[in-house]
């Protein structure tokens, strides 16, 4: 849910550890995000083409320079496979999907479903997000690519009208 959060900018909420230590929550925030009336239409209707890329990019370094991801003990004793009620310590804002979640090997549907069938397509929403994201450099490319064809289409197609009538 960590990863949904970030992707939809919800902000996490800032408690206090057992320790007294400052962390950053983002269950609470998670909880309410999936109570929210239109959840699954805010991630059927999220605008992919303008993920920040902030959120999405790996930054060199950046799986060093952030604090390490700790995690909560849920449901019966349980820790969740995923990361799922998962806190961080205070200074983790600059995170980057890629990075954060998607270079860890236990990040994946079949490990979710594990969680719940809900967080497996929540984890497979963050990889598509991901993907799609990693292909869109393509897309614009050949987007841009497309009036140069046609033109050269319609180039072709004169010149193959005036050879087949004997003019030039």
């Amino acid at each position: 849910m960590q990863a949904v959060c970030i992707l939809l900018d919800i902000k996490p909420s800032r408690t206090k550890d057992e320790a007294g230590q400052a962390v950053v929550d983002f269950w609470k925030p998670s909880v309410a995000l999936m109570n929210e009336r239109d959840f699954l239409g805010r991630l059927r209707g999220y605008d992919k083409d303008a993920i920040p890329p902030r959120v999405i990019e790996v930054r060199h370094g950046l799986c060093r320079a952030l604090p390490a991801v700790r995690v909560k003990k849920i449901g019966r004793n349980e820790e969740s496979p995923v990361g799922m009620g998962a806190s961080m310590r205070e200074g983790g804002a600059a995170q980057a999907i890629r990075s954060r979640y998607l270079s860890i090997d236990t990040f994946t549907p079949d490990n979710a479903r594990k969680a719940s069938p809900a967080a497996e397509g929540m984890c497979k929403w963050v990889h598509a997000m991901s993907s799609y994201d990693k292909a869109r450099p393509s897309m614009l490319a050949v987007d841009a690519g497309r009036p140069a064809l046609a033109a050269l289409a319609m180039h072709m197609r004169a010149r193959t009208v005036s050879m087949d009538t004997g003019t030039r």
